[in-house]
């Protein structure tokens, strides 16, 4: 049955009758309402960790594309107004950032040695998908509480990379989805890449006490 709220007998408002869908949150109680708000942070979780690709088309996140072309600076300097010297630039900007895989990298460190998997948008857009303040977050599991999981590291800087190629070819988003299957194959490539650091002693530590830094600050 629907349910179906009346307002108040003294309410100024006008004595209608608002149908509550059993599709929406309202239909149901505060208790279910709580058990649904987990299955739903237990099904981004899993998505993160174990299984990251469902579907066959994934949705861009506007946050993460809002943070993605500032940190990356995908915007063409204020001088530039014409519609294509402006597509050119975020081409080329594109390219020179997948070039050698630069938007993974961080600064060098007291060293002179690359930074993997350091980039700050990739540290910015961790920290907003996993780690914001919805009651889907996934620092309320344990997985994500000490260090941010290789697999969801992987996960962002397979998305990151696919969202720069469409920079690469169009200048701009001509979507506002991904193919999963593209993503995936990315995701593949770049699991091998990280599996490369943590065999490295020197950067595996690195890239371990980062991941854990990361974490720290989204708790």
């Amino acid at each position: 049955n629907l349910v179906s709220e009346r307002h108040g007998k003294y309410s100024k408002t006008a004595k209608v009758d608002v149908v509550v869908w059993p599709t929406t949150l309202a239909f149901f109680g505060p208790l279910w309402c709580k058990l649904l708000d987990e299955a739903k942070g237990r099904m981004r979780l899993y998505v993160a960790t174990e299984v990251p690709f469902l579907r066959r088309e994934m949705a861009i996140d506007g946050i993460c594309m809002e943070i993605l072309v500032e940190m990356y600076c995908l915007y063409p300097p204020k001088n530039i107004e014409d519609d294509g010297e402006h597509i050119e630039f975020v081409k080329k900007k594109a390219a020179q950032l997948l070039e050698g895989v630069q938007y993974l990298h961080g600064d060098v460190d007291s060293l002179g040695r690359t930074s993997n998997f350091a980039h700050p948008a990739l540290r910015k857009i961790c920290l907003a998908v996993y780690y914001c303040n919805s009651l889907k977050s996934l620092r309320q599991f344990v997985e994500f509480q000490t260090s941010v999981p290789d697999r969801a590291l992987v996960l962002v800087s397979a998305i990151i990379c696919r969202i720069l190629m469409m920079f690469k070819k169009h200048g701009t988003i001509k979507n506002e989805t991904l193919c999963g299957e593209e993503v995936d194959d990315t995701y593949h490539n770049l699991t091998s890449l990280v599996d490369q650091v943590w065999h490295n002693e020197y950067h595996g530590n690195k890239l371990e006490r980062m991941l854990q830094e990361w974490a720290r600050a989204g708790m």
